[in-house]
């Protein structure tokens, strides 16, 4: 665990647990959710929330460096 961060699938896609909403100013730096992530949101929440990600999906990059995001006050 990681700072109350549950891991539960490390990264493959397999849950919601590790969703965070990117800050509007990285939504377009981040990109969007895949099919399958977005799909995995919406399943788990009933929608998909603006800024929405899954963490493990997020590619990091230098680009990214500063990334702010939000942790949801609960996950799925």
């Amino acid at each position: 665990m990681w700072r109350g961060y549950r891991r539960i699938a490390a990264g493959s896609l397999a849950c919601a647990s590790c969703m965070v909403d990117v800050a509007e100013p990285w939504r377009e730096v981040v990109g969007g959710p895949g099919l399958d992530e977005g799909d995995m949101i919406e399943d788990a929440l009933g929608t998909r929330p603006p800024g929405r990600r899954l963490s493990c999906q997020i590619q990091i990059t230098e680009a990214l460096h500063g990334l702010e995001v939000r942790l949801p006050e609960t996950q799925a």
